[in-house]
Parts: C-alpha cells; sequence; structure tokens
C-alpha cells in the first residue's frame, strides 16, 4: 500500500469571541465581572489521509471550517491539537524548503494578490526568494510557467486590476505551480468567476494535475466539479467530518442524512420543472452546537440517540460515515 503523501489526525482549531467593550462595561455594572469569552471550535477532531497524485473534495455549508483546515495544512494558523504530516514529516518540523511543496490557490483572485506589483514580478517574487531556479533561469522557467497555465506573457506587465477575474486566477495557480508543489490546495478557486471562465479554470486544474502528477485539496460548494474533478470527497459540518469515501459513490449514493440533503439542494438540468429542495431549519450556531449529532435539529431521522450521542467516524463498506441512522 502506498504511503499517504499527506496525514491529518485529530485536527482541531478553535477562536475566541473577544466581548465588546460595550459588553464588558455592561457586565462589570450589572455583575461586577467580567462577561466569559466565548469560543468557536472550527476544525472538531478532522482526521483524512491524501495519496500521491488523488485530488479530494472538501464540502459542506459556509461556516462548516473549510477554509480553516486549508489554513491549517498549508502552515498560515496553527492547530490547537492533532498533527499534520506531510511524507512522513510533521508540518512543525519541516524545513521551510519542503513546506514550499504544499502551495494554496486562493477564492479571491484579487485579494490574494498585491495591487501595487506587477503581475509577472508576484510570480518571479518567490521563485527569486526561494532559490527554486537559478537566476540566469529565472525568464526560460516563468515562461513555462506562464505557458502551461495559458498566460499570454504581455499581461506579465500588468498590475492586478488591469486584467481578469480569470486572468487573475490563471496568475494565483501560476504563483502556486512555480513553487514546484506536489500538493495544491483550492479554497473555491472558480466561486469568484463567471460560469464559462469556471470551466475553463477547471479543465486547467485538471490538465496540470494530469501533466505534474499533482494531489489537490478542493474545496467547492459545487458538487457537480467536486464530481468532476476529485476521486474523493469529505463531508463537513459545523467543524467535524461526517462522511468520506469515493467521490461518484457517496455523491451518487449518500449514506448520511447531511450528505443527502447537499445533493437534493444542488441545481440540476432537467427537461421537467424542477422543485429547489433546501435543507430545512437553520444551522445551528457555532457558539453553542446542539448536544448529540450537530445535524440532529435538522434531521428527518433524528432519534433519541442522536440527539444525546454524538456519533463516531466510521467503516461503512469502502467508506466512512458519522451517523447512529445511516441511510
Amino acid at each position: 500500500m502506498t504511503a499517504p503523501l499527506l496525514s491529518v489526525r485529530n485536527l482541531g482549531r478553535k477562536f475566541v469571541q473577544k466581548p465588546s467593550a460595550v459588553a464588558v462595561a455592561a457586565s462589570l455594572l450589572t455583575t461586577g465581572k467580567r462577561p466569559v469569552q466565548k469560543a468557536v471550535r472550527a476544525v472538531n477532531d478532522i482526521s483524512f489521509d491524501l495519496g500521491p497524485g488523488e485530488a479530494l473534495g472538501l464540502v459542506g455549508e459556509s461556516g462548516c471550517g473549510k477554509s480553516t483546515v486549508a489554513r491549517l495544512i498549508t502552515g498560515l494558523i496553527t492547530p490547537d491539537q492533532g498533527a499534520i504530516t506531510y511524507k512522513g514529516e510533521t508540518l512543525a518540523a519541516m524545513a521551510r524548503k519542503d513546506r514550499l511543496k504544499i502551495q494554496m490557490v486562493f477564492q479571491d483572485p484579487l485579494g490574494s494578490l498585491d495591487p501595487r506589483m506587477r503581475l509577472g514580478d508576484q510570480i518571479a517574487e518567490g521563485v527569486r526568494v526561494h532559490n527554486i531556479v537559478p537566476a540566469a533561469e529565472l525568464k526560460d522557467y516563468l515562461a513555462g510557467i506562464f505557458a502551461d497555465c495559458g498566460i499570454d506573457p504581455v499581461l506579465a506587465q500588468r498590475y492586478p486590476h488591469q486584467v481578469s477575474g480569470g486572468q487573475r486566477q490563471r496568475f494565483g495557480i501560476a504563483r502556486a505551480l512555480a513553487m514546484k508543489p506536489d500538493l495544491v490546495i483550492c479554497d473555491e478557486p472558480v466561486a469568484a468567476l463567471d460560469v464559462s471562465i469556471q470551466a475553463q479554470v477547471i479543465n486547467l486544474l485538471a490538465r496540470l494535475r494530469r501533466e505534474r502528477g499533482l494531489s489537490y485539496i478542493f474545496i467547492s460548494h459545487d458538487l457537480n466539479v467536486v464530481r468532476h474533478l476529485c476521486d474523493r470527497v469529505a463531508v463537513m459540518y459545523l467543524g467535524k467530518l461526517i462522511e468520506i469515501g469515493d467521490a461518484a459513490e457517496v455523491l451518487s449514493d449518500p449514506r448520511h442524512p447531511y450528505t443527502s440533503a447537499l445533493g437534493d439542494a444542488a441545481p440540476r438540468v432537467t427537461l421537467d420543472a424542477q422543485e429547489f429542495r433546501a435543507i430545512k431549519g437553520e444551522i445551528p450556531s457555532p457558539l453553542n452546537p446542539p448536544k448529540g449529532c450537530f445535524f440532529n435539529p435538522r434531521c428527518s431521522l433524528a432519534t433519541d440517540l442522536c440527539r444525546s450521542e454524538a456519533p463516531e467516524l466510521r467503516d461503512l463498506g469502502a467508506r466512512k460515515v458519522a451517523c447512529h441512522t445511516p441511510l
């Protein structure tokens, strides 16, 4: 069995919500005590593996913790618990050069680029600073990266606001590829683009994966994109992993009620009129999640056990599901 490229074990991260000055003053006046700080556990005991050359889709509603997982893996923020292992070495112990093998493509192509630098200089900067190639080879190296990403070299002399959203996202992908990564984390890279441009960027990512043997963690709300691009899919809800398995199987035959609800809510192109079926109920507050299974207030199959005891992620055939009453 091939050793995993990336291994995530019991990963957790919480953020403390500090009370405002007004809330502190009001509490001191009325109770004589400072208000209690509330904590949001954005990522709650997540574990999964990613193989070499594999693409894993990470899906779930907004606020479920997908982007936090991405930032933990890239080292942009540090976990409160758990371990991230890359090629057998923990992320905390990795040298800076080895960390460059994990790169990220951000959702907002304009916000992720420096508005004061020419686009070509932004790609070249990382290559020079980290000595990816000798200085004499830099020009040819960048030309190859631009060609792979379908970028007109003329655009390299422009600033981010002078090119389209699709072109900016191609530069974002080029910036990640310039570091010669093995793993690229794509945080909703097509969400801010027009539909026609989305298809171009998706096809670009698929081609680069084939040609360069890249591994992907692909974060998206679009289940059809995940089905097209990913080998496996992991479903998150309120910071927890609730189902993971083969992408085609999970999306066509979900075993967790929440995964099934996500599929029902996804738009489809059909000849007949389709009624949009949204997931019933409101998302519980992450500051005060429900007891037991976090999905139980919105689940039609919830039992007393679901309301009192949180289910463990357990093997269910070829996939893992965290549910007391799987479909």
